[in-house]
């Protein structure tokens, strides 16, 4: 590799791994969650420079180059899933009712139709013996 391309891979490896790793070597730093998010923060953009990084030199032979889309296409395609996700999250709790920190109250119990996908039979018989011990 040349043309620039291989200041791209030493920045990988310092950003990518080396960083990361010093920073987290620290227990305090694992306990932080500011310096947590930040480092998932940090190695977000590190992968998408790797991104770059392996799709970059067959886009950009002569060398070294950037183009508004190599930053709007990864832009664009996160704010999708972003919103998708944020949507999804007002119609669905982070935990299952009943669950240590839940604050839904459960209101139904747990059926083959309540939206937990199709049961095999051991996992039906456990199933429909709850029913009937919360009938009870």
């Amino acid at each position: 590799m040349s043309h620039g391309w291989e200041y791209i891979g030493l920045a990988l490896v310092a950003f990518h791994f080396a960083v990361p790793f010093i920073v987290l070597l620290s227990r305090r730093s694992k306990r932080n969650a500011a310096i947590l998010a930040g480092m998932a923060l940090w190695l977000i953009a590190a992968r998408f420079l790797d991104l770059f990084f392996m799709i970059g030199p067959e886009a950009y032979p002569n060398g070294l180059a950037f183009h508004w889309l190599d930053v709007a296409a990864p832009v664009g395609l996160g704010g999708v899933w972003v919103a998708l996700f944020l949507s999804n999250l007002k119609s669905r709790p982070l935990l299952r009712c009943g669950t240590r920190g839940s604050r839904t109250r459960c209101t139904r119990s747990i059926t083959r139709d309540s939206g937990f996908g199709i049961l095999d039979s051991g996992t039906a018989a456990i199933v429909d013996q709850l029913e009937v011990e919360a009938s009870a």
